[in-house]
């Protein structure tokens, strides 16, 4: 394109008058995004190579972990996941301790494989993304030729490349409501009944403050580790008497903090409202 195209256009094109800057500066910013095209290109191929081996190498070990699972009679269900009821190829109402951790073994490692595939699979995502830019022309400075330098990446750049690869606008505007609106809507009936908070909200950051959330990280991590699944889902409830615990909550906690401007007490609240 550049020697057989572009140079010969830039050179021999008959261009004069007012017309020829114009002119001459669209070809430049062609050969500039083709550059940038082409460094975006290499990046991303370097990305892919370095994705493919951390993958194959995951897929390998699974293999072998499942391997070693069936020749100690253990059962692999349609899911993935070992059943943990059945050892030597026999179904049992009860095991033995030696059974159990024999069992609980082989899921973790299978476990432990499995979250190393995703986390590739998803630092492979994020690296991509990041080469390619979210803007309209390609990325003139991709940063990334391997899967492992994620953490370079800035939480709200993370947000954003988040969105985009779900298909979402990668900078939504930010939500103006606070607890105070919230609470009201949500006792009144006004407004949406469906909400989404963005990294920025304020809403987001007094949800990711809650003490509520921070148990839910630990729960999410914990299943994670455990089983190495991409997605799944844990309990919570905004109260452990439920309807009736969440309404006396309503009456006799957050609406007293709406009276009194008791701020502090509705950032610790207000993600009970957000469900």
């Amino acid at each position: 394109m550049h020697d057989e195209v572009l140079t010969p256009l830039r050179d021999k094109g008959y261009w004069e008058g007012a017309a020829a800057p114009y002119a001459w500066k669209m070809i430049d910013d062609i050969e500039r995004q083709l550059e940038n095209a082409a460094k975006v290109a290499e990046a991303a191929r370097r990305v892919v190579e370095d994705g493919v081996a951390d993958l194959k190498s995951a897929q390998k070990d699974l293999k072998d972990a499942t391997r070693r699972a069936k020749e100690k009679g253990l059962h692999i269900k349609s899911d993935g996941t070992l059943a943990t009821d059945v050892i030597g190829n026999v179904c049992k109402v009860e095991l033995t301790d030696e059974e159990k951790a024999t069992i609980e073994a082989a899921d973790q490692e299978m476990a432990q494989i499995l979250g190393r595939g995703v986390t590739a699979d998803r630092n492979l995502a994020h690296s991509l993304m990041a080469d390619l830019g979210l803007g309209q022309w390609f990325n003139s400075n991709p940063e990334f030729t391997d899967i492992d330098s994620t953490k370079k990446i800035s939480e709200s750049a993370y947000n954003a490349l988040d969105l985009a690869l779900q298909g979402k606008n990668p900078y939504p505007g930010l939500s103006s409501d606070d607890p105070y609106s919230l609470g009201w809507d949500w006792v009144t009936g006004d407004g949406p009944r469906h909400r989404d908070y963005y990294h920025g909200d304020e809403m987001t950051e007094l949800i990711r403050s809650s003490q509520s959330m921070e148990q839910l990280r630990l729960d999410t991590l914990e299943q994670w580790r455990s089983t190495g699944q991409p997605q799944g889902s844990v309990a919570y409830s905004i109260s452990e008497s439920g309807k009736l615990g969440a309404l006396k909550k309503l009456i006799t906690t957050d609406l007293p903090a709406i009276v009194t401007a008791t701020r502090g007490i509705w950032a610790r609240r207000s993600p009970a409202r957000t469900t």
